[in-house]
This record gives C-alpha cells, sequence and structure tokens, in this order.
C-alpha cells in the first residue's frame, strides 16, 4: 500500500515491526537519539532471525541495526508470538535497568538513525530479502517526542494487524512499555562428521554444503579446496599459488600506419606443454593493466594474437613495452623497449632478440625484414664492349667478333685444315708411300718414323787394371787404395797433354753429331713451325 507517499509491504513469514520510537521526549538526554524498533513474531512456529538487519531510508540505505549471534555455530531464534527489541546506544545508556536483545550505534549523532519527520524503515533477513517495512510522512504518525508507533494487536490476541495500511495498523501513543524478550539462541554442532559437538570449525578446517568440517588444503584461496587445484602448486605453509605457463609475448605492432584503431596488435605464444587459461593472466602496457577475453586459452605450440578493438589497449608511437602478468603482479614475460618505429614496422622476438621487422606475422612464427632495393639506387653496369667486340652472355666479358681479316689464309692444293688444330694437314692419296728405313732401322707404330735396332753384338768396353764394373750402373769405377794418402802438399794443378786435347775433340764432335741427328729427327715439325711464323706475320 502507499500512505503519505511511502510505499509500505505486508510481512512475508508473520514477523513484523511492532514498535518505533524515534527519539524520547524533549527535555531528556540526546532525546533525538533514544531509538528503538520491536520485532514481533505473529506466527505459530519459531523463526530464525539469524543475521536479520533493519535499514533506513538514505540515498544509499544503511543498515543500522543486525541481529547476531555471539558465535558463528549459534543462531538466533525469535519464539511464536513473542518480542525482539533493538535500541540506541543513547537508549541503552538512559534505561541502563532494561536489557535489548539488539544494541545499535547511531549513524549521526544528532539526529540518530530513524528520521522523525519522514522515513521507511525495512526489515530484511539474512540474504536480504524483504520480509517487512513501515513508512510515514506526516507527523500524524510520527514517532517522536516520546511517542511511538504501536501495531495493534488482533482480535486473537496471539497475531498483529498487517494490512498495508499504516493508519489501520499503527497508532501513535505515549508511555509504552517495551516487552519482555522472546529470543533464545541455539546452540549447532558446526561440525557434523565429527564427534561430539563442535562449537566453532577446526582451526584450518572449512565447512561444505553438507555441514561437514573438512580440511582445507589451500587456505589462502576462497571456499573449500579438499585438493590442491588443477595447475596449482601447494607449499609448506597450506598456500596454493597457480603454478604459471610460461607465456611469451613475442611480437607487438605500436604504429601502425594510418589509424591504429583494431590495426595494433600483441601477440602471445605459448613455448610449453601445458594449456594456459587467459583468465590467470593480464597484459600491463604502461601504467594501465588489461584483461583477457573470458575463457581463452592457448594450446602448446600455439600463437595468439589482440588487436586493439577486441582488448581496448593503447600503446605509444614513440617508445614504450608491454608485458604479461599474472593475476598475482608477478612478471610473466615482458619485451625489450621499443623506440620510434616505422610505420607498420613491428617489434618482434626473433631467435633471442628484439628487432623490428617489416614482416608482420599476426598469430604466426615471427619473420625478419625482407629489404628490397629502392627504385632510385642506381645498379653498377660494366663498360661498354670496344666497336670489334661483342660481350659473351655468360662470362659478360668481352670477345672479339670473327670478322674477314681474321679468318686463316687458304691452304695449299693437296692440303685441308683439321678441325681439331685448325692446321693445313697433308691429304695422303693412294699412290703415295713412305721412304724405306735403313737395313739397321725399322718403322715406329706410335710415330711412323724409322728407329734403329739395338746391336746385340755390342760390348762394353774393359775396364782399366785399377777399376772394376759397378752391378748397378754398368760403368767402370777406381778401386779404392789402401795405402795411406799423403797430406802434406799443395794441390797441383794437372799437367796439358796431348791425349787431353784429342779428348775435347771427340766431344765437341759428338755434339754436332748429336744435333744433326735432331735436325733430321724433328725436320718436319721445324719446317711446320717456319710455315705458321710467316703465316702468322703475312697475316697481320
Amino acid at each position: 500500500m502507499v500512505f503519505g507517499g511511502v510505499q509500505v509491504s505486508a510481512s512475508t513469514n508473520g514477523v513484523v515491526i511492532s514498535h518505533v520510537q524515534a527519539g524520547a521526549a524533549s527535555g531528556q538526554t540526546a532525546s533525538a537519539m533514544q531509538e528503538f524498533v520491536v520485532l514481533y513474531n505473529s506466527s505459530g512456529h519459531d523463526v530464525d532471525v539469524t543475521d536479520w538487519c533493519v535499514s533506513n531510508n538514505r540515498t544509499i540505505p544503511i543498515n543500522f541495526a543486525c541481529i547476531k549471534p555471539v558465535s558463528t555455530n549459534q543462531s538466533i531464534y525469535l519464539t511464536s508470538h513473542s518480542y525482539l527489541t533493538i535500541v540506541s546506544d543513547y537508549f541503552s545508556t538512559e534505561h541502563n535497568n532494561y536489557q535489548a536483545d539488539v544494541t545499535f550505534t547511531t549513524t549521526n549523532n544528532s539526529s540518530g538513525s530513524i528520521a522523525a519527520g519522514a522515513e521507511t524503515l525495512t526489515l530484511k533477513d539474512a540474504q536480504g530479502g524483504v520480509i517487512d517495512s513501515v513508512a510515514w510522512s506526516t507527523t500524524a504518525l510520527s514517532p517522536t517526542s516520546g511517542f511511538v508507533l504501536q501495531r495493534h494487536m488482533g482480535a486473537d490476541l496471539t497475531s498483529m494487524a498487517d494490512t498495508d495500511n499504516m493508519s489501520a495498523d499503527f497508532s501513535k501513543v505515549l508511555g509504552v512499555v517495551l516487552p519482555a524478550s522472546g529470543v533464545y539462541e541455539a546452540i549447532l554442532d558446526a561440525c557434523v562428521n565429527i564427534a561430539g559437538v563442535q562449537n566453532n570449525v577446526p582451526t584450518g578446517m572449512m565447512i561444505d554444503r553438507s555441514g561437514n568440517c573438512l580440511v582445507d588444503v589451500c587456505v589462502n584461496l576462497d571456499d573449500l579446496q579438499t585438493e590442491i587445484p588443477e595447475e596449482y602448486v601447494r607449499f609448506s605453509t597450506d598456500e596454493c599459488v597457480y603454478n604459471y605457463v610460461q607465456l611469451q609475448i613475442t611480437e607487438l605492432l605500436a604504429n601502425a600506419a594510418g589509424s591504429d584503431v583494431g590495426r595494433e596488435f600483441i601477440e602471445l605464444y605459448n613455448p610449453t606443454d601445458r594449456t594456459a587459461l587467459l583468465v590467470n593472466y593480464t597484459l600491463k602496457i604502461g601504467d594501465k593493466i588489461y584483461t583477457f577475453p573470458t575463457e581463452l586459452k592457448i594450446n602448446p605450440g600455439q600463437y595468439m594474437a589482440f588487436y586493439n578493438n577486441e582488448i581496448i589497449f593503447t600503446m605509444a608511437n614513440t617508445t614504450g613495452d608491454a608485458a604479461l602478468l599474472g593475476d598475482d603482479g608477478s612478471i610473466i614475460s615482458r619485451t625489450d623497449t621499443y623506440n620510434n618505429p616505422d610505420d607498420d614496422m613491428s617489434w618482434a622476438l626473433i631467435g633471442d632478440a628484439w628487432q623490428y621487422t617489416n614482416q608482420m606475422t599476426f598469430a604466426s612464427v615471427n619473420v625478419a625484414s625482407i629489404i628490397e632495393p629502392s627504385a632510385d639506387v642506381e645498379v653498377d653496369s660494366p663498360s661498354e664492349c670496344a666497336i670489334n667486340q661483342y660481350r659473351h652472355p655468360v662470362t659478360k666479358r668481352c670477345r672479339l667478333l670473327v670478322t674477314v681479316a681474321t679468318v686463316a689464309a687458304a691452304c695449299k692444293d693437296g692440303q685441308y685444315r683439321s678441325e681439331e688444330s685448325n692446321r693445313c694437314r697433308k691429304i695422303a692419296l693412294a699412290g703415295d708411300t713412305l721412304t724405306p728405313c735403313k737395313e739397321d732401322q725399322y718403322r715406329s707404330e706410335e710415330t711412323n718414323r724409322c728407329r734403329s735396332f739395338v746391336s746385340t753384338v755390342n760390348q762394353v768396353k774393359p775396364c782399366r787394371d785399377n777399376q772394376y764394373r759397378s752391378e748397378e750402373t754398368n760403368r767402370c769405377r777406381n778401386i779404392a787404395s789402401t795405402s795411406t794418402p799423403a797430406t802434406a802438399f799443395a794441390v797441383e794443378p794437372i799437367a796439358e797433354t796431348g791425349k787431353a786435347f784429342v779428348g775435347w775433340y771427340a766431344l765437341g764432335g759428338l755434339g754436332v753429331l748429336a744435333a744433326g741427328y735432331a735436325a733430321w729427327e724433328w725436320r718436319r715439325e721445324a719446317i711446320s713451325a717456319i710455315r705458321r711464323a710467316i703465316s702468322f706475320f703475312t697475316q697481320r
């Protein structure tokens, strides 16, 4: 219902707000802060009110009073047809003879937690669900100056009116005496799987959904961990730390030609044999942190890259770097710092070194730059060949052109030019015959020339009396003397004799005979050589 412009609602389980006071009578100490709220259980059964709260109507509603047990294994119950009182600290001080169930600290030292002129109070359960609410916006129902809003009891004297009509459900009265408490606490067994009553969960344990107390193997992680989670490692302190896959940042493009949007990118690579979940990593560029899209993973040996319209990041065109962090802030990978890259020159990890490359490889293996010669650069070319030369297509060298002037002279009649030697050769006629060799000669099959027979009757000349014939060389050798040679005299010159003079003549004659024989044997070659020389000089 709406009363005085404020929405109110009925109780959902029989527990209602039965009394409200927003301030004591004027003249009392801190009268505006002497506040209380009373709850009543109209139902026929006890209600667990553990962690229920009362909030006021502020820009941000404040739970100014909550029902909290003494220990975690206790629950607070409101007995059927009984009351629960909630009072401010100022009220408790001025009425110390009354034992309230809950005492709260006022949120404002001048006006308290409940506004007298216009207010909405809401009772919520432990999950934040609305149980009941009351509201007023006129002085007719304003519970101030000692007045109290009191809900009417029903005709059965066990349940209270709850019609969503403030005027019908409540009255503004004076001199209300707070009712006795109907609250009790029930001690629960914190661990149903452990023998005996456990008032609290033992250290190092947590409760699962069935109420069992189990050892938490990772005390630093949220929720109960009965086993070490996948991809985590456990230390002796019972703390579990994520075992990050050592991913690498392998390439980035910080200075795209033209617009940067949708063109700048960062590339990751997984060099390990483990799959990495990117939810456990963040990207740091400059002083800003960026998260990856959810449910993404990088398999072993896989590259993955992100444009800056997939992850909204910005990289400086001048200088900077990027880092891959674990969600605990540890650095997993970091690039070297780039400085003033040219347009469309990516900063890439090639081998073990960071370098610029004009071969952008989005989500694939990095490639070094390919340098192409500029069109403005002149390529050195060889000098031109002479007029009577040409450039050989294979060796690229200059060669003489074959002209009429360089053609060899025609062979004589009865001759032909050999294709192998390019020389003139005599044409062999059927009637040609060779000059017969002498009686002591034969014609060589190899040279077709006459050669002397080796005589079998030639005898070697006998050696002198003081000589012997060597078996190795077949020459005469002097027999070594057994007498001691004289040593006390100078070397004397050999006397010139007639026999020595005749020996020199004999040696000269043998030389002349040898030269004559060589000339006769090589006469044809010599004549041919002389002809070639004459032909060569006549052609020039």
